[in-house]
C-alpha cells in the first residue's frame, strides 16, 4: 500500500466536495483523512486557522490525507512531506457560484438579487476578490482567520501566488473536470468508481451585465487563472503523451444529495 500522504488545497466552489467525497468513498478510510469524527466542530477544523495550527504532531501522523479551507501554505503546519492537489476555476463562473451560495445558505442574504450581493463590500471581499490567488499568497498562513479573512494581494504577493501555484504537485481545472479526474487517478495510482456531484446547482440565467462586471473587477485573479491554466494544459499533454493505454470510457456520473462537512 502507498505511504504518500496528501494535503488537498479545497477553494470554495471548484467542485471539492464532490472530489472530496469520491477520494472518500474509494480511497481512504475516515480514520485517515482529516478532518474526521475525533474533530468535534468539523467546520472549524476544515475552515479556522487557529484551530488547524493546534492539532497535536501524532494527530498530524496519523492523517493521510487533509482537506481544508486553507490556504497552500497550511502544508507547512500539516507536514512537509504531503503532495498537494488543487482545483482551480475560471473567476467569473466561481463567482457567480459563490454568489448563489451565499444567497442560499449565509444567513441575511436570501433576499438580495446577485447583482446586488456583488456589490456589497463584505460579500466580495470575503468570498470573491482575489479568492483563488488569496490561497497561495496567504504565506506563512496566519495563527488566526479564515480563507474568508479578506486578505489584500499587492504586487509582491501576487507574484508569490504564482510561485506557490507552480509548486502544487497536481492541479487540475474544474472545466476540465473528467480529464483532470482520469490524471489524478494516474498522479496518484487511485482509482474512482465515479465522479459524484454534491452542491450541484440547477441551471438559471445570469443576470445581465453581471458576468462582465466581474470580470472588470477581478483582472488580477483572471491572470492568476490563466497561468493555472496554463500549467495545468502542459501537464495535460504530458500525461497524453505518456499514458497511450489510458482508460478512455467515460467515467459514470452519480448525484449525491448529501451534503458533507466541509462544503
Amino acid at each position: 500500500m502507498s505511504t504518500e500522504r496528501y494535503f488537498f488545497v479545497h477553494i470554495m466552489k471548484t467542485a471539492g466536495t464532490s472530489l472530496h467525497e469520491m477520494i472518500a468513498c474509494d480511497v481512504f478510510a475516515p480514520q485517515e483523512m482529516y478532518p474526521n469524527n475525533r474533530d468535534a466542530n468539523r467546520f472549524d477544523a476544515y475552515t479556522r486557522f487557529d484551530y488547524m495550527h493546534a492539532l497535536s504532531e501524532k494527530r498530524k501522523r496519523d492523517v493521510k490525507f487533509f482537506s481544508a479551507h486553507a490556504p497552500f501554505a497550511a502544508k507547512k503546519v500539516f507536514g512537509s512531506d504531503l503532495r498537494t492537489i488543487a482545483f482551480l476555476r475560471d473567476p467569473v463562473a466561481r463567482a457567480i457560484s459563490m454568489l448563489r451560495h451565499v444567497k442560499q445558505r449565509v444567513p441575511g442574504y436570501s433576499q438580495f438579487a446577485l447583482p446586488v450581493l456583488y456589490s456589497k463590500p463584505r460579500v466580495s471581499a470575503s468570498f470573491i476578490r482575489n479568492f483563488q490567488t488569496r490561497v497561495f499568497a496567504m504565506d506563512p498562513m496566519p495563527s488566526r482567520g479564515t480563507v474568508m479573512t479578506p486578505y489584500a494581494v499587492d504586487p509582491w504577493r501576487f507574484e508569490l501566488a504564482l510561485r506557490n501555484l507552480e509548486k502544487v504537485d497536481f492541479i487540475g481545472i474544474v472545466e476540465d473536470f473528467e480529464t483532470s479526474v482520469r490524471m489524478l487517478e494516474t498522479f496518484t495510482g487511485w482509482s474512482f468508481s465515479a465522479i459524484r456531484h454534491l452542491n450541484h446547482a440547477q441551471k438559471f440565467v445570469v443576470p445581465e451585465g453581471l458576468a462582465e462586471c466581474i470580470r472588470r473587477g477581478n483582472q488580477q485573479e483572471i491572470a492568476f487563472y490563466e497561468h493555472a491554466k496554463g500549467i495545468y494544459e502542459e501537464r495535460k499533454k504530458a500525461w497524453l503523451e505518456s499514458t497511450p493505454d489510458r482508460p478512455t470510457g467515460q467515467i459514470a456520473h452519480v448525484r449525491v444529495d448529501t451534503r458533507p462537512v466541509g462544503a
